[in-house]
């Protein structure tokens, strides 16, 4: 199945990431004892425990710094509204990100550097994001999951198209590699022969 509640229902996100400081952190099940399909993201108060604000609708966040989360909208298959999102804590209100299309999936910030990777579901496609000045760039094609290696490298992973349903199931794509993506270089460096896959991964940067 391409794109759409389809993908994102096959790929169940259970997350729990705490701001940088420590003073708050998210959690989010899409599908919990509250919902099957439940999008929406939970933020709490690190101290007391206390739940201070929900993102209705969200999946796949990310926080960009103390203050702001980074979230995929998913309202309803091809909706407009769909896409990536800034929520801020503070102010309890959400801003769509200029020119990410409907079927961006996975932000990935670095942390408080205004950096972000995302990809697109349809083209699968692998892009750069400049939080301050609203500009994209394409980094790799027919690649997906962006996660920071470090300040200037990507880790992801580089896939090519099944033949058939048979090959890969429910999804249209299956994992031929895990690279490297430099930014000094301006090009993918290498794979990691050693790794399989990073869906779920970690990193110290992000």
């Amino acid at each position: 199945m391409r794109g759409g509640v389809g993908t994102e229902l096959l790929k169940i996100v259970i997350k729990i990431e705490f701001s940088p400081n420590g003073n708050y952190f998210f959690q989010i099940s899409t599908s919990s004892p509250r919902a099957t399909a439940d999008f929406t993201t939970h933020i709490y108060n690190a101290s007391t425990g206390e739940e201070i604000s929900v993102i209705q609708n969200s999946t796949m966040p990310s926080w960009i710094d103390n203050q702001r989360i980074v979230f995929r909208k998913y309202v309803k298959r091809d909706s407009p509204e769909n896409g990536l999102y800034i929520y801020d804590i503070t102010l309890r209100s959400e801003m769509k990100l200029e020119g990410t299309p409907v079927d961006s999936y996975n932000p990935e910030a670095l942390l408080g550097e205004g950096k972000m990777v995302f990809w697109t579901d349809l083209d699968k496609k692998l892009w750069f994001y400049d939080l301050k000045s609203r500009e994209k760039k394409l980094l790799v094609g027919n690649a997906i999951h962006g996660l920071w290696a470090s300040p200037t490298q990507i880790v992801f992973e580089q896939i090519e198209p099944c033949i058939g349903r048979e090959e890969c199931g429910m999804v249209d794509y299956k994992i031929q590699s895990v690279s490297l993506y430099d930014f000094e270089l301006g090009k993918e460096t290498e794979s990691i022969p050693e790794l399989q896959s990073i869906y779920g991964a970690a990193s110290l940067y992000h």
